[in-house]
């Protein structure tokens, strides 16, 4: 369990660092280029499934141990940063970005920092706690 648990975090982590890439490279490819398009698309995808994992494999071990509290605390917290992210993500999609270059930086800016502030605080508090919990779990 707790190798899977420390590879499942590993992961996470690689997860993040690809999501940040290609929100920063979406950034500098500008609106109206495909390759801006492609970049998130993939972004939007991997953040959805990313989301899905954390869902199934992270919260119920928070909430098994004595972190219920803070894993409640911080899927409310993705509630909101999710919903915001989405709401970016349909307007790009249904072109209400197009024509607009400062409102799509602006709007992409604020989704990067606002993801890379959450993907931080995860990986110095939350994972941290995830550990804890498996190495304290008993081997099966």
């Amino acid at each position: 369990m707790e190798k899977q648990g420390k590879a499942l975090i590993d992961s996470f982590i690689v997860e993040h660092r690809v999501i940040q890439r290609l929100l920063d490279e979406a950034m500098y490819e500008g609106i109206g280029s495909a390759r801006c398009k492609a970049k998130l698309y993939k972004a939007k995808q991997l953040i959805l499934s990313h989301l899905r994992k954390e869902d199934e494999l992270l919260y119920p071990v928070l909430m098994e141990h004595s972190f219920s509290e803070l894993a409640e605390g911080y899927a409310q917290d993705m509630l909101s940063i999710s919903k915001d992210a989405l709401t970016f993500f349909d307007k790009f999609e249904n072109g209400e970005y197009d024509n607009q270059i400062m409102e799509f930086a602006k709007a992409l800016g604020n989704i990067i920092g606002v993801l890379g502030h959450r993907i931080q605080t995860e990986e110095v508090m939350l994972y941290k706690r995830y550990i804890e919990c498996i190495e304290k779990t008993p081997p099966e």
